[in-house]
This record gives C-alpha cells, sequence and structure tokens, in this order.
C-alpha cells in the first residue's frame, strides 16, 4: 500500500497579502485566520485569485477533508505517484 501526503500551502492572510505570492496551478493556499482559500491559475498573484466561498462544495468538500487533520496534511491512501 503507497500513501501520498499532500501538504496545503497555508498561512495568515496578513503574511498572503503581504508577499502576494503567484500560486502554480490547481496550487491551493489556505489562510488559517480568516478561513479563505483560494486555488492557484500560474499566473495571478494572491490578491488577484477569486475565493473559494464557503457557500460552495468545493470548499465543503476541502474543509471536510481537512477537519480531522493534524496541521493540515491529508493522507491518500493507494495514491498513483
Amino acid at each position: 500500500i503507497m500513501s501520498t501526503t499532500i501538504q496545503i500551502r497555508r498561512d495568515y492572510s496578513y503574511n498572503w497579502t503581504r508577499i502576494n505570492p503567484v500560486l502554480k496551478s490547481g496550487e491551493p493556499g489556505f489562510a488559517f485566520d480568516t478561513n479563505i482559500l483560494k486555488i492557484g491559475d500560474g499566473v495571478a498573484h494572491w490578491e488577484d485569485l477569486d475565493e473559494i466561498l464557503p457557500e460552495t462544495d468545493l470548499y465543503n468538500e476541502i474543509m471536510t477533508a481537512l477537519e480531522p487533520t493534524v496541521d493540515l496534511v491529508i493522507l491518500f491512501e493507494n495514491a498513483l505517484v
């Protein structure tokens, strides 16, 4: 059995705004003090990305997956590497 660890890039909202990085395409970023989740497109800076709103299914699915984890790490069993 193989497992793969996926770690979500996370920080305080102040740091996200101050540094304003470009997230890779499909890379999630999470501000854990404000529960803001954004998904990178490889071009736009943090401040220019749309938030994944709490009312959406995608946000709820990601947050549900993160709830039981420690330090926002998700383990996927039998993942292809």
